[in-house]
């Protein structure tokens, strides 16, 4: 048999030889690294999205000051206002509110709206004897239409009661009626009180009794036991302790309105 030789170098290493890369190590390597990175901006993602989910539609609100989101450019028997054509409440038509720091005015409808690139134009009609906002002011669209408490805002007198639930009492305004039927008013997520007072009219010239209620997570009421908003889940038993107290108080029917949330928890 022959000797067994081997290759070696100056050093007297033997020299090793490299495997070739095939193509088939180089794809499995570069699917590897695009799938690492994938993860990564999927985590990334979910993490965002998760929070903006929580943020925007499951934490409760906290009282913070009104945004001011559009410029007012000309007030008179009108009022114009400039801002971003995606603004809030951009086009609103219909009544609604304009509020400024300085002050509140009503407008019975929206004459126009006009887009100038990214920029939006509402001209909304002053109602009677209402004063607009001074010209440069800073100003938002408030779909309640009426500011204050029904005397306020209404002239109709009521109280302030207190309901009982699962979780403790909340408020609520009593508007008294002539029947012995009552409307339990329910606003929506992050709104207040006021946001009823849009269907006050209607309730009194049907005579109903009316009580616009404040529920869980509302600011500076108690929480909901998970912390969140659950939709209507757990604060319809809120609404249901409203119903026993009109009931405890001399209604014999009720009717229930919600807006937006307000309706799901009905």
């Amino acid at each position: 048999m022959g000797k067994r030789t081997s290759t070696t170098t100056p050093s007297g290493d033997p020299k090793v030889r490299k495997k070739p890369r095939t193509l088939l190590g180089t794809l499995i390597r570069v699917i590897a690294i695009v799938a690492a990175v994938l993860v990564v901006v999927f985590l990334a993602a979910g993490w965002y999205f998760s929070n903006e989910i929580r943020s925007g539609a499951l934490d409760p609100p906290t009282s913070e000051p009104p945004d001011y989101n559009w410029t007012v450019v000309d007030s008179s028997a009108t009022v114009s206002l400039e801002g971003a054509k995606d603004g809030d409440q951009a086009g609103q038509a219909g009544k609604s509110g304009i509020e400024w720091a300085g002050g509140y005015a009503q407008s019975g409808a929206l004459i126009s709206s006009t887009v100038d690139g990214g920029t939006i134009t509402d001209v909304h009609d002053l109602e009677d004897g209402q004063q607009g906002p001074p010209v440069g002011e800073e100003a938002r669209v408030d779909t309640y239409y009426y500011d204050g408490d029904p005397l306020s805002a209404l002239g109709i007198e009521f109280e302030t009661v207190q309901y009982a639930s699962d979780i403790g009492s909340f408020p609520a305004w009593y508007i008294e009626g002539t029947s012995d039927s009552w409307a339990i008013v329910v606003h929506g997520k992050g709104a207040s009180l006021e946001e009823g007072l849009r269907v006050v009219p209607v309730f009194q010239e049907l005579g109903l009794h009316v009580l616009i209620i404040k529920y869980r997570n509302d600011v500076g009421e108690a929480r909901d036991p998970s912390g969140f908003h659950q939709y209507g889940k757990t604060e319809w038993v809120d609404v249901a302790g409203a119903v026993t107290y009109a009931r405890e108080n001399g209604a014999e029917r009720h009717v229930l309105y919600g807006y937006s949330m307000g309706g799901a928890h009905v």
